[in-house]
Parts: structure tokens; C-alpha cells; sequence
């Protein structure tokens, strides 16, 4: 925990402290080990980097492309996949090269949605805009081209991730747009947490409260295999079973799902009803994630004229 707060806060030396630490720890569970091992690797590549800092000019108000904001690195402009679900900004190897952001080979691991494992190394960008808000030392996790090259020749030239959107403060979305107060609000509601990297949210479903990820970076909101078994694995037959194909980095893979054709949750305070819903039968990639019954997408936020992310009282709002 220590190591995985030290990484959030910036400090790679100390998270690199911490992860010896660790590693001295009699009879340390196999897996265990390897992730931390791991994890050594990210922080001892960058326990000479600053920490990442940001300045705020003014307010931003952002036109977006989609589901792609407009950034500048080292004076160069870019429109990037902004993902809450990305523990870390991601650039393809040869994008990291044109936009001359200094590369530190690391080696490390990073699995994948595939099941695959993908070698990453580091890049540091010295400045990085959005609007009037200017961040230092940002690091990048750097893949290779292939790794982000998908069928069809769609590639995924970079990815701005949790760390610089959390910088951030808050984030209101509207009308295609994204404004980003130079001095946050007080938000009243705290029903936002972390879990390192990760944001989390509450929502309902038939009277439980559940735990699912926020991830602006995936399309469709997903049901994972612990919502099927508590709640559809009695009653469903094996013909009922279909599957869909998903993407990310290491390419895509098909995955058995129970389709529902309408289903209601309660999220942030709101009531809504999803169409043509997938519930996943499987535990997710390597089971480390077994504990979340989804992982909420952008189709949820499509319900609203707006919402708001605020990352200094944990508030997720919906309107």
C-alpha cells in the first residue's frame, strides 16, 4: 500500500523504497512478488524524475472530439483518448518519437484484456496543456506500435490517463464540452473513491449497492461474471449464452456474456434504464478484479445533460 501510494503522490524514489521493503518480506506469496517486482521496475526507471505538477491560468472550457481532447506536448498539439480507467497516459512508441518526449527503458509487464503480456517502457513529457492548465513531468507508459495497432489499422496514438485528469480538479461535461474551474467548487457529495489508480463508484441494483469502476474510456458500460453469478447464474441455460469481441492494448478477444435487454440501476443519485446490456460469465482477465460487478461506460453518461467529476471531494455528479 505504502509503495502504491508513493507512486500516486509522485514520490518514485520512495515507492522504490518501499517495493525493497517488500521484497525483503519472508516467504512472500509467489504472485505476490512478481507484482511488486513489477512494480519496482516502473518506480526504480523514475526515482529520478520530479514530481508531476500542474499550474492553472485560468478556466478551460475544451470543445471535444468525441471521446478525444485537444493537448499540447512540447508545443506540439494533439487530440488524445482522455480515459478515468487508464492508471496511467499511454503514447505509442513512434508518437512518443515525433513529439521528442525522452524515453527510459523499464521492461515492465502489463497485462492485457487479451491475456497477453506486453512489454512497456517510460516517457517523461516536460510540459503538457489542456486549455490553460500547464503540467510538468508527466509520465507516459510507451508500447510499442503493434501493441496499439488494431484490426482495421485503427491506432491508439496516445491515451490521457487518471493521473493527469485527477491534476486536473474538477471536470464538468456538457454539451460536447469540458470546463475545468480554475479554483474547484466545494461538492457536498462523496461518492467517489480510489483504489490506487482506479476510480470507483456505488450504484444499485434490486435494493444492493455495488461497487463498479468508472472508465470514460469505454463505450459501453460492461456487467462483470460477479453481477451473473449473483444474480443470473441460476437461471440462465448454457444456449442462452453469447459472445462479444472487446479491444485494448495487446488487440481483441471474444468473451461469453449473458444478454439482457433492458436493465436498471441506480447511479449518483439517478435513476436510469440501459438497453441491450452484456453481463460477462467469466472472470475477467487474470482475476485480480473479481471483486467490481461493473465497469461503467459513457453510454450511462449519455443519460445526462451533464456531469461532473470532482477529484478534491471525490464527487461524482449527474444532471
Amino acid at each position: 500500500m505504502k509503495m502504491e501510494n508513493f507512486l500516486r503522490l509522485h514520490d518514485y524514489a520512495a515507492a522504490l523504497h518501499a517495493a525493497d521493503e517488500v521484497l525483503r518480506i519472508p516467504d512472500l506469496p509467489e504472485a505476490g512478488e512478481a507484482d511488486v517486482r513489477n512494480t519496482r521496475l516502473i518506480a526504480d526507471a523514475l526515482k529520478e524524475v520530479p514530481p508531476q505538477r500542474i499550474e492553472k491560468y485560468g478556466d478551460s472550457k475544451i470543445v471535444l472530439k468525441g471521446t478525444h481532447i485537444d493537448v499540447t506536448i512540447h508545443g506540439r498539439r494533439r487530440d488524445y483518448a482522455y480515459d478515468t480507467g487508464a492508471n496511467y497516459s499511454i503514447l505509442m512508441a513512434s508518437e512518443a518519437r515525433s513529439l521528442g518526449v525522452p524515453l527510459i527503458r523499464a521492461g515492465f509487464d502489463v497485462g492485457t484484456a487479451t491475456g497477453q503480456t506486453v512489454k512497456g517502457d517510460l516517457g517523461i513529457a516536460d510540459s503538457l496543456t489542456i486549455g490553460q492548465a500547464v503540467l510538468r513531468h508527466v509520465v507516459f507508459l510507451v508500447f510499442p506500435d503493434e501493441a496499439l495497432t488494431f484490426p482495421g489499422g485503427f491506432q491508439l496514438r496516445g491515451v490521457i490517463g487518471f493521473p493527469v485528469l485527477e491534476a486536473l480538479g474538477e471536470l464538468q461535461f456538457s454539451n460536447g464540452t469540458i470546463f475545468i474551474p480554475q479554483n474547484p467548487p466545494t461538492r457536498t457529495l462523496h461518492n467517489l473513491v480510489l483504489e490506487n489508480l482506479t476510480p470507483l463508484v456505488r450504484f444499485t441494483y434490486r435494493g444492493d449497492t455495488l461497487i463498479g469502476r468508472f472508465d470514460t474510456g469505454a463505450g459501453r458500460t460492461d456487467f462483470y461474471e460477479p453481477f451473473f453469478q449473483r444474480y443470473f447464474a441460476n437461471t440462465v441455460t448454457a444456449a442462452q449464452i453469447d459472445t462479444i469481441k472487446s479491444g485494448g492494448v495487446g488487440g481483441i478477444v471474444e468473451q461469453p456474456v449473458y444478454r439482457l435487454k433492458k436493465l436498471t440501476i441506480r447511479l449518483a443519485e439517478n435513476s436510469l434504464i440501459l438497453d441491450s446490456v452484456a453481463v460477462r460469465t467469466e472472470v475477467p482477465g487474470d482475476g485480480s478484479e473479481n471483486y467490481l460487478y461493473a465497469n461503467i461506460g459513457l453510454d450511462v453518461l449519455r443519460h445526462f445533460d451533464e456531469y461532473i467529476l470532482n477529484f478534491r471531494d471525490m464527487a461524482f455528479i449527474l444532471r
